[in-house]
């Protein structure tokens, strides 16, 4: 059965469909003079590509602007038509869904993974039936081309705001999952700022798993094993405003520095109301539309780069309402599965 969902971003709204009123029939039918035709052009049916786009996962935030950037963009490619599965945040489920749009004969197959192993002979066995594979929003995997960020950036980019802040202090770490990419990069690049500022001790390093629960269960404890505690940095935006809540908690909101990365909406409301301090945006909307293109030029017989490595952007309260506004852009997509 296919699902619809409308996307508000983190809300999922059901929209009443609208019935038009038919106009009465004319006595006899007029056709308009042949110069007055406006030609659509359209694809012949026999030209036009399905591509699949197995995404990470509609419980995760990043994942569903994603969807909506697909939904949204594809439309700028009439010769190509749009196949979206749902990863479930499941690798398994995700090795499945290539398994089934191979055996669907798709002409291309673009994912955003979540175990880049796990896929490994999905991608080989869509190269040997002639598919185009290609991930998008993760790191390159074995021979198949990517476009991702510089994960390692979105580290170094908050640390020195924050740094801009605060010069010493106590300071713990928020990171994603064991064995992440973009976690474990973006750690790195905290690491490679705070070794600059001798006053700085980060007290204690965790792995929150991308939740924001977890997030908030975990500085509980520090706050009162560090009364001191300054900042929590987080590897992603809803671990940040988990650490917040249990700042808020404590009531220590006030005194404490947060930032987060992924530049969600979520997060860029929590910037511009002052409940964070900054975040990094890594933009759907530039992913999708390198992705296509790369796809398009694929289907003409252009090779596609190994790698392609986009620029994150720090958000902070002196450009966040220009982020926010690339979110409302898409708020109303329909993404139908």
């Amino acid at each position: 059965m296919k699902k619809v969902f409308y996307v508000l971003m983190a809300l999922v709204m059901v929209m009443a469909s609208v019935a038009g009123c038919a106009a009465p029939a004319a006595e006899e039918p007029v056709e308009a003079p042949a110069e007055e035709v406006e030609a659509v052009e359209e694809a012949p049916a026999d030209d036009v590509k399905t591509i699949a786009y197995i995404g990470y996962g509609l419980t995760n935030e990043m994942s569903v602007w994603m969807f909506s950037e697909m939904t949204k963009q594809i439309e700028n490619y009439p010769n190509m038509e749009l196949k979206l599965f749902d990863g479930n945040l499941d690798p398994e489920t995700q090795v499945q869904q290539m398994e089934n749009a191979i055996g669907m004969g798709v002409d291309f197959i673009m994912i955003t993974t979540v175990d880049q192993q796990a896929v490994l002979p999905a991608c080989d066995a869509a190269r040997e039936a002639g598919i185009g594979v290609m991930v998008v929003g993760n790191s390159a995997v074995d021979e198949t081309p990517a476009v991702d960020i510089d994960a390692k950036l979105m580290g170094v980019q908050p640390a020195e705001y924050a740094m801009s802040l605060m010069q010493e202090g106590q300071v713990g770490l928020l990171l994603g999952t064991v064995g992440n990419a973009h976690s474990d990069a973006r750690h790195a690049g905290y690491l490679e700022v705070l070794a600059n500022y001798p006053g700085i001790e980060i007290v204690d390093t965790q792995y929150a798993n991308w939740m924001t629960d977890e997030a908030m269960r975990i500085t509980e404890d520090w706050l009162i094993k560090f009364p001191e505690m300054k900042a929590v940095f987080a590897m992603c935006d809803t671990m940040a405003m988990g650490a917040y809540e249990a700042a808020k908690a404590a009531g220590r909101e006030d005194t404490m520095i947060f930032t987060g990365a992924d530049g969600l909406l979520d997060a860029c409301n929590a910037v511009k109301a002052g409940t964070m301090n900054a975040t990094v945006l890594q933009n759907a909307q530039d992913y999708v539309k390198v992705a296509l293109e790369y796809v398009d030029g694929w289907f003409k017989g252009e090779e596609i780069p190994a790698y392609t490595a986009l620029e994150p952007i720090l958000i902070t309260p002196d450009n966040v309402d220009e982020v926010i506004s690339v979110h409302e852009s898409v708020k109303d997509t329909e993404i139908n599965f």
